[in-house]
């Protein structure tokens, strides 16, 4: 499980951790790894902070390495996060019934971006 890079983010406003992101599973035969995002700052007012800083670290990564595409494995219940983020992220694959939180089962739901759909979404998110 090759790690390509880990970054902590940080609040411009007082410092605090907002989100940690991780990329790993990297083949670079296949070009393409994996990425996670771990929300560190549970105010509302974090949800931008966290998008954000989701959007910096695959920014870096398809700037960074030859990749060819990310994926990323979403408990179903997280998804409306990724849903600010319209025709970035499509679905791969669902495992239905993977993850028991708040006394039910939940999909575990595989998405991916490649890096043309990247650069189109990111030439636009940074204008």
């Amino acid at each position: 499980m090759p790690v390509l890079a880990q970054f902590a983010f940080a609040s411009v406003d007082d410092n605090s951790l907002v989100a940690f992101c991780s990329s790993y599973n990297y083949d670079p035969a296949a070009q393409h790894c994996a990425f996670a995002v771990q929300r560190l700052d549970f105010e509302d007012s974090a949800d931008t902070a966290v998008i954000e800083s989701a959007v910096l670290f695959l920014n870096h990564l398809f700037r960074t390495f030859n990749l060819r595409k990310v994926f990323a494995d979403i408990p179903e219940c997280n998804m409306p996060a990724f849903g600010v983020l319209p025709d970035v992220f499509e679905i791969e694959s669902t495992r239905r019934d993977y993850y028991w939180h708040a006394g039910r089962f939940w999909a575990e739901v595989t998405i991916s971006t490649d890096r043309d759909v990247w650069q189109t979404f990111a030439a636009s998110f940074y204008r």
